[in-house]
């Protein structure tokens, strides 16, 4: 797999029936799956960063409750294929660093960046 543009992110904690949108900034951000031969077999790391504009009261509340959790999350490139990355028996999770950053044109929101390492890969549809 190519790195990708990411148009759409959304992430289902472990035990819930349902995607949840994250309304992330389109075209923000890339997708990308490398692997690597260690001692025993293959193993995949799968990098996912984007950006999520807005560092107000609820994106702030709902990317706290995001944090470090346990997720699968269905990442949606540019020409439509989604991507999901974590499983239920080997789940992902997220991290991020909000910034209001000072200037003309500046970010205020959050810098994210999903690692998942996978026998596997990611899935594709």
């Amino acid at each position: 797999m190519n790195s990708g543009v990411i148009i759409k992110a959304e992430y289902k904690l472990i035990g819930s029936a349902d995607f949840t949108d994250l309304d992330i900034i389109p075209f923000s951000g890339t997708i990308s799956e490398s692997w690597k031969k260690p001692f025993e077999g293959l193993v995949a790391t799968v990098q996912v960063d984007f950006k999520k504009e807005n560092w107000g009261a609820t994106n702030d509340a709902t990317m706290k409750s995001l944090l470090n959790k346990k997720a699968i999350y269905q990442i949606t490139d540019a020409n439509g294929t989604k991507f999901t990355v974590g499983t239920t028996r080997k789940p992902a999770r997220m991290l991020y660093v909000a910034s209001v950053e000072s200037g003309a044109g500046s970010f205020n929101g959050f810098a994210c960046s999903i690692v998942w390492l996978s026998t596997t890969g990611c899935a594709k549809s």
